[in-house]
């Protein structure tokens, strides 16, 4: 093929084309965390990551792809910092899948001072975009990548260019920063839904083994490393913490099997003591046997302390 214009509002979606075509290798040096997603929605990033995420975990005749992104990160830009923890929950998620034992490392932080990037796939097809202009909006007080225009050649198309990108990769590559291995971030919104999602009740015996099943599939949704059982509050235990400590920042879960109207006042006692220490607080009952007129007691009395109630049958 010969050198070829992409139109900048094409330009990612070519970015993701060529990505699926990827069978050896894919190496990415961009100049935004967030690809340009700014200029075209956050659609564009969720496509062009969950793009990466399917190289990063295809295997062909046993090996996985050399899969190597690099980005720049500004840390006062939020939506920067939340697109790299999604990319370092990425590289967490992939990081055992290296050659020979050794820890993967797809993700790193560029250091070096650029104005382009671009996309070798495979060692031997290139799309680079134009230099990207930078501009300030007040009312979403971020600065936003303009998007550009870009090339996309092949590397006989133009051998010296080829080798100064490839080049350029490699040596900013061996200087970038590995991006921190943060415990991963986990939404309020997205813990109600994955215990709402929760479908293992009926085999329960017993609250005890209810709560054992529920950890388990928690652990199964979420890093282990945020999950607690037991934990100490004060003067009491709840039946689990998840997320970063400390604890008061965390969301707690408690647990009935089986509550009858005859547990209400307990269970909402209960919750009352925990919000002295968590903010944020979620009742999980499975198999509940109450009848109407206990659960809107139960439900009113939930109500005015802000606590969610997922029933699980």
């Amino acid at each position: 093929m010969s050198k070829a214009k992409v139109d900048k509002n094409e330009f990612y979606s070519r970015v993701i084309q060529l990505l699926e075509q990827a069978n050896k290798s894919v190496h990415f040096y961009s100049i935004s965390c967030c690809f340009g997603f700014y200029s075209f929605g956050i659609k564009n990033f969720e496509h062009v990551l969950a793009s990466i995420r399917d190289r990063v975990k295809l295997k062909i005749l046993g090996k996985y792809l050399d899969v190597r992104v690099m980005v720049k990160i500004d840390p006062d830009n939020s939506m920067d910092v939340y697109a790299a923890e999604r990319l370092a929950s990425l590289q967490e998620r992939y990081a055992h899948a290296g050659e020979n034992g050794q820890k993967r490392d797809i993700f790193r932080e560029l250091t070096e001072s650029s104005t382009i990037q671009f996309l070798i796939i495979d060692d031997e097809r290139v799309l680079a975009s134009n230099i990207q202009e930078e501009q300030y909006n007040e009312d979403l007080d971020l600065v936003l990548n303009v998007s550009q225009p870009g090339l996309e050649f092949e590397r006989d198309d133009d051998k010296e260019e080829f080798q100064r990108l490839d080049k350029l990769f490699e040596s900013a590559w061996d200087v970038a920063i590995p991006l921190e291995q943060k415990k991963p971030r986990f939404s309020r919104r997205r813990l109600r839904s994955t215990l709402e999602s929760y479908s293992g009740i009926r085999p329960a015996n017993s609250e005890r083994e209810f709560q054992l099943m529920l950890m388990g599939y928690l652990k199964g949704q979420i890093h282990p490393s945020i999950i607690d059982a037991e934990a100490t509050l004060v003067d009491t235990r709840i039946d689990l913490l998840v997320g970063p400590k400390p604890h008061a920042q965390r969301s707690g879960i408690e647990i009935k099997f089986k509550p009858t109207d005859r547990d209400v006042d307990g269970i909402v006692g209960k919750l009352r003591n925990y919000r002295q220490n968590v903010d944020d607080l979620v009742l999980v009952v499975g198999a509940p046997d109450f009848t109407p007129q206990g659960r809107g007691r139960l439900a009113a009395e939930l109500k005015a302390i802000n606590v969610p109630l997922i029933e699980l049958r």
